[in-house]
């Protein structure tokens, strides 16, 4: 008799640790238990503009802005890298083989409660240094934007961004 109300009692109380805990990753919004979050957009300036001074040209800055939602049951941390694919001679994602890149990491310093979203902005220099000769840089470039976790570093979700570079 002590067994079976032991059973009884056992699989009640694992009954609702399970449906407090399910209550829980559903009203945060998250489903995964561990790091997880997607980028849900992500957008660039849509020209950088070469000037000419006396050192070479000085690129505008690079402005970009996006979203992501966190998809874990527990708070979050980020940062998302902006980088260009290294530029091959020919065939690549970003041709011809240029001198400016972007190459940019946003740390963001607030935790994401589960189920939320979070949006962030900045901008960059696409050259640290004066270009030299312009058309090493002007034309299309394509950007990797990518959400990792402050947790372990994991990358999480991926975009590609477009921007074009000019002269003035």
């Amino acid at each position: 008799m002590h067994l079976h109300r032991l059973v009884a009692a056992s699989l009640v109380a694992l009954s609702l640790f399970v449906g407090a805990a399910a209550g829980a990753a559903s009203a945060g919004g998250g489903t995964v238990a561990g790091p997880c979050g997607t980028l849900t957009s992500a957008s660039a300036s849509a020209t950088v503009t070469l000037t000419k001074t006396s050192g070479g040209y000085v690129a505008s800055p690079l402005a970009f802005k996006g979203a992501l939602k966190n998809c874990s049951t527990y708070l979050q941390r980020y940062w998302v890298d902006f980088s260009e694919p290294s530029r091959p001679a020919a065939g690549g994602l970003n041709e011809p083989v240029v001198t400016c890149t972007t190459n940019y990491r946003l740390m963001l310093n607030t935790y994401v409660s589960s189920g939320s979203s979070l949006s962030f902005s900045g901008s960059t220099s696409i050259t640290p240094t004066p270009v030299v000769d312009p058309a090493t840089c002007v034309g299309a470039h394509t950007m990797r934007v990518d959400l990792k976790s402050r947790t372990d570093g994991r990358l999480l979700s991926t975009l590609y961004v477009s921007y074009t570079v000019k002269t003035a």
